[in-house]
């Protein structure tokens, strides 16, 4: 999981912050950043006793949310009728437009096998897409697992 926002350490002005830029302590846990901000004024002091345009900047990153972008891996398995109506090259166009690495392929049995890499709500909205909105298949089920992300694709393919 990554965190997506300006760093506090480095990208906010040192008026919003009350201090200087070291006082403000991060740390790491595996993909997900923490940061622990300890302002030295209140900010509604701050707010108000900062210049003007100043101030303007201190809302925007006191009162914004954090943004938070959860990395995932999910193999999904579709069932029904999806070999021989161009599911796979449909999925491939929908996860690359969604910005989503990996592969789909068929299996044996008769069912597609799609590995999908990237943000979770779009892998969500990949599958979805597949199960409902597939122009030519009929997917009786999908049976999704879900993992930690490998990065091991660069990209979206159609396996053969």
């Amino acid at each position: 999981m990554n965190v997506v926002f300006p760093h506090l350490a480095q990208d906010v002005p040192e008026v919003v912050l009350g201090g200087t830029r070291h006082q403000v302590l991060g740390h790491e846990g595996g993909h997900l950043q923490v940061l622990d901000l300890e302002p030295l004024h209140d900010t509604t002091t701050l707010v108000r006793e900062a210049p003007i345009a100043d101030r303007d900047i201190i809302r925007l990153f006191w009162n914004r949310p954090f943004l938070v972008i959860v990395k995932a891996r999910a193999i999904a398995i579709f069932h029904g009728r999806v070999q021989g109506v161009y599911f796979r090259a449909h999925c491939a166009d929908r996860a690359r437009e969604l910005g989503l690495d990996g592969y789909v392929m068929n299996r044996r049995d008769g069912s597609v096998e799609a590995v999908f890499e990237g943000e979770r709500a779009a892998i969500e909205e990949c599958v979805e897409w597949n199960r409902t909105s597939q122009p030519n298949a009929r997917v009786t089920s999908v049976d999704v697992r879900w993992s930690e992300p490998t990065g091991e694709f660069r990209g979206f393919e159609v396996l053969h």
